[in-house]
């Protein structure tokens, strides 16, 4: 039971940052998703069977606090970004360091931005890029998923780990 509350708690918080705090931490226009990087935690820790309701439950919260966004459009990406993360964590970087942390938070974050951007451009909700407000949105995901995989693995701990 107790497992159950850490995990609604830790929900909890992840919403209360995302959209009360993170909004106000903007830089050039673009600010971390700590949803992204809880759903990349997950799958590289727990892999992608298992993190598949979290990835379609904040897919479907993404979708409905987007205000132009399609229904699905993030329910997509973040299903093929859990996807990728876990088969990052698993087969490419199989060596659990902080090195190997980064690069797959990086990579997925740079798949995941430009999912989004293709899927806004074929449902024509927009084709903007800015190669700048790219590479600040990439660093600034990494560099603040890092903690929340930390935190993440600290809930999963003495349960069987990937990394």
């Amino acid at each position: 039971m107790s497992e159950i509350i850490k995990i609604i708690v830790f929900v909890l918080i992840i919403l209360f940052f995302q959209i009360g705090i993170l909004p106000h931490l903007a830089v050039f226009e673009t600010y971390p998703n700590i949803i992204l990087g809880s759903l990349i935690s997950l799958s590289i820790l727990k892999g992608f069977k298992k993190s598949i309701v979290w990835a379609v439950a904040s897919g479907l919260f993404l979708d409905f606090y987007s205000l132009n966004s399609v229904v699905g459009i993030f329910v997509v990406c973040l299903l093929l970004c859990s996807y990728f993360s876990s088969f990052l964590g698993q087969n490419i970087f199989k060596k659990s360091n902080f090195l190997s942390v980064i690069s797959v938070f990086a990579l997925t974050v740079v798949f995941y931005d430009l999912l989004v951007l293709a899927l806004r451009g074929v449902f024509g909700l927009g084709f903007q890029f800015e190669i700048l407000t790219f590479l600040i949105n990439v660093a600034y995901n990494t560099i603040f998923a890092i903690p929340v995989f930390y935190l993440i693995k600290k809930i999963y701990a003495g349960k069987p780990n990937k990394i």
